[in-house]
């Protein structure tokens, strides 16, 4: 299925194959950089485990916008 997306100026390499299957605990990341984005489009699917997400600011909803306390991710920064 392609997207049309009129307002976009650069177009996605169309020798792209955007066919992929994925594993039960796997996901396939995309950069919103689009061309230029190291993403899975050039390595591949990303297991569950290696995904490490932070949240250090809300922005919606509004009346909850702010800095989010981090919490205790376990690993050494």
């Amino acid at each position: 299925m392609v997207l049309e997306e009129t307002y976009i100026k650069e177009k996605i390499d169309p020798d792209f194959d955007a066919d992929v299957t994925l594993g039960e605990d796997e996901y396939y990341v995309m950069g919103d950089n689009r061309g230029n984005s190291y993403d899975s489009r050039k390595f591949g699917p990303v297991r569950k485990g290696h995904i490490i997400g932070r949240v250090w600011i809300r922005g919606w909803p509004l009346s909850k916008a702010g800095i989010v306390k981090s919490g205790d991710y376990g690993l050494q920064e």
